[in-house]
């Protein structure tokens, strides 16, 4: 660690040991800031997936983990896969109030606050200490939650949580004091969205090099995906391209959520269900291993106007392992993949999915090119150790007077 006195505080509603992208993401960069400056970390017991931890009643627990001081609030935790509305609310709300509670009689210890989200109510626990100027505030934002739920039909365009939602989220904007962004399509939407003038800076997903890095290929199996089962993944078209393409691929599914009962029935009906192997959840060290079985990795997105500011932290970990990758999407992800030149982006028809993945198994040679371009690509510019660094810069620039980093300049809003 250096010898900044830079005190951080991070608001998380995921974090290691619970599995997702989520809770990977901030567990990386948390432990990598930690080596620069002082980072604790609020977060709820642990409950994703529920399968792999007890209810907790503990009031307020704290461990040292990686460097970083983890402590967990008392919160209401989930306990199905797909919870009910009423019971993520409480999860929400619960982690707030206790978190509220819990840094008023700290305030004065933090130099800045960083908020993740989502779910964005994380941000309720900054808002008011930022409103009495007594903390510097980061907000965080990797999804834009609130766009994807009305798209995708959870809640309604118009209704009063919606309205109300952007209405939150339109102050959280305006009063941070720095917003941090995964990707320039986020800088976009939200700029279209909101009317505000917080400066947005662009701290991508990224990955751990050192840990996803290329495995021995015992080509088990064509294809794998690694993640969420859930409404914003096209793994729909996926499994019907295994219908259409020449040979019978064999697609890896690792990972859970909601939609796996209907996929799973899915691959029954169309009579593909040898062919797709639904392994669930695993132990995140087991990943890398498990791309080393296959050929492609899979990161489908729906083509919806919502998500065309998203790129997958699956894609990194993919080209890490040097995976070359299919992908499904439109928007950034397309464009991340044509600047790496190391995968296809098909129109999002199952025969079409499937000439691609046909193109790819025929040609091995290519397959290693791409796998080769992705691992270079993602090592020179999307490293997690590099991008924790960044946030401690950032950090340093809002507690700072002069607002200016004393090191490398963070990446900008601007797309380049």
């Amino acid at each position: 660690m250096s010898s900044s006195s830079l005190n951080v505080l991070v608001v998380s509603q995921k974090f290691p040991p619970e599995k997702g992208g989520n809770a990977s993401r901030m567990g990386d960069l948390t432990s990598h800031m930690a080596e620069e400056c002082e980072v604790t970390v609020i977060a709820p017991p642990s409950c994703y997936p529920a399968s792999d931890f007890d209810w907790s009643w503990d009031w307020e627990t704290t461990e040292v983990r990686n460097g970083c001081e983890i402590v967990r609030l008392w919160a209401w935790q989930l306990r199905t896969v797909d919870p009910s509305f009423v019971d993520r609310l409480l999860y929400y709300f619960t982690f707030v109030a206790h978190a509220l509670f819990w840094l008023f009689q700290r305030r004065q210890k933090y130099d800045v606050i960083i908020t993740t989200s989502p779910p964005i109510f994380t941000g309720m626990v900054a808002l008011p200490f930022s409103m009495l100027g007594s903390l510097n505030w980061i907000l965080d934002i990797r999804d834009l939650w609130i766009d994807v739920s009305s798209d995708l039909g959870f809640i309604s365009e118009d209704g009063i949580i919606t309205k109300s939602s952007r209405r939150y989220q339109a102050a959280t904007l305006r009063q941070a004091d720095l917003i941090t962004v995964t990707t320039h399509g986020t800088t976009t939407q939200l700029r279209e969205r909101y009317d505000f003038e917080t400066e947005i800076s662009v701290i991508p997903n990224g990955v751990d090099t050192s840990v996803f890095t290329p495995e021995p290929s015992s080509n088990e199996v064509e294809l794998i995906y690694t993640g969420n089962l859930g409404y914003g993944q096209d793994l729909e078209t996926c499994i019907r391209a295994l219908h259409y393409t020449e040979s019978d691929v064999r697609f890896r599914i690792v990972g859970d959520g909601d939609l796996r009962p209907e996929l799973v029935e899915l691959a029954e009906k169309i009579g593909v269900s040898d062919q797709v192997d639904f392994m669930g959840l695993v132990p995140r060290e087991q990943i890398p291993q498990l791309l080393g079985t296959a050929a492609i990795g899979v990161a489908p997105l729906k083509e919806q106007d919502s998500l065309e500011y998203a790129v997958p932290t699956k894609l990194y970990e993919y080209w890490a392992c040097e995976l070359p990758v299919l992908a499904l999407g439109q928007g950034t992800i397309e464009e991340i993949v044509s600047e790496s030149g190391a995968g296809v982006v098909p129109s999002g028809s199952p025969r079409t999915v499937a000439r691609e993945i046909d193109a790819l198994l025929s040609n091995k040679e290519h397959r290693k090119q791409l796998a080769e371009r992705g691992r270079t690509f993602v090592v020179a510019n999307y490293e997690r150790q590099a991008l924790a660094h960044e946030f401690v810069q950032l950090a340093h620039r809002v507690n700072s007077p002069s607002g200016e980093i004393s090191t490398a300049q963070a990446r900008t809003e601007e797309a380049p």
